[in-house]
């Protein structure tokens, strides 16, 4: 792409009422067509994207919207995981798109662009407990699946939904956007364990995502007059793949560790995992 193209491109999205269009289009997705029409738009989506049929929970004739479809559960054991205590796996389907330290608050967006862990977690104290440990970042393409797992079992101790923006999380925002994801909306989820210490999974919104949804509470994001909004939990306990989230229609996980509590496998930037690949192991 030109550098006049992407200019262009940018100043549009600047100034689009993305998260209004966002809204609008998670609304027609969830449009329920008569079954012919429904079915159609169904498997031109599948057949465009690739997505493989074989792995959905149910037929592809029982989905009664493109939303329903995109937000579909898999068969069981279709994503295998490790369940060795030292092991960390991925939260979703996706790519890798950077990971690393965390280096003084400071986390890699793309090379030579960053974005700093206050205004990502609009937190300061969590932010001082993860300044110097490690993140990974996922993207979740349309072709993925786009249910958000655990990466390691834990206790919810709160979660937190922050506003927004909706712009999209593709190559062209990241390598122009600066702190792209502490512009977007997000929900941030912090958890403890015994053996990984503190860590948190945040899920951030993006274009055409219609809305994030929470697989344990009705909480739902993207909505008309919405308030940012902070929970503490108490006696909520999860294990490792236990599914966290949704989102409605695609974005971005990212996951943040302690300081000296995680080592990564041999991963790299660019590389399609699935959900329960081994991504990082405790330090033992």
């Amino acid at each position: 792409m030109n550098k006049i193209k992407e200019k262009m491109l940018l100043s549009a999205l600047k100034v689009l009422p993305k998260n209004q269009l966002s809204w609008t289009f998670g609304q027609l997705a969830s449009v329920k067509f008569p079954k012919p029409i429904n079915q159609l738009i169904i498997r031109k989506f599948a057949d465009f994207y690739k997505i493989n049929l074989r792995e959905l929970e149910q037929p592809i004739t029982a989905y009664e919207s493109l939303n329903d479809f995109f937000t579909r559960k898999l068969r069981k054991n279709t994503r295998p995981f490790s369940d060795d205590k030292s092991i960390i796996v991925s939260p979703a389907d996706g790519e890798i798109s950077q990971f690393g330290e965390i280096k003084n608050g400071k986390l890699l967006q793309v090379k030579g662009k960053y974005f700093t862990l206050s205004s990502f977690l609009k937190d300061n104290e969590k932010s001082k407990i993860f300044k110097n440990g490690k993140f990974l970042t996922v993207y979740l393409s349309p072709q993925d699946y786009h249910r958000v797992h655990m990466p390691y079992a834990g206790k919810l101790m709160s979660y937190n939904y922050i506003k927004g923006k909706l712009f999209p999380v593709n190559k062209l925002s990241t390598d122009n956007i600066s702190e792209l994801f502490s512009i977007n909306e997000r929900v941030v989820f912090y958890f403890k364990d015994e053996n990984l210490g503190n860590y948190a999974v945040i899920m951030v919104g993006a274009t055409n995502v219609g809305s994030i949804s929470l697989s344990f509470d009705d909480f739902k994001t993207n909505k008309l007059l919405q308030k940012p909004k902070k929970i503490d939990v108490t006696e909520l306990e999860f294990n490792k793949v236990d599914e966290l989230g949704i989102f409605n229609l695609g974005s971005t996980v990212v996951l943040i560790f302690e300081d000296d509590k995680v080592e990564f496998s041999d991963i790299k930037v660019g590389l399609k995992i699935k959900l329960g690949n081994s991504i990082a192991k405790i330090k033992k």
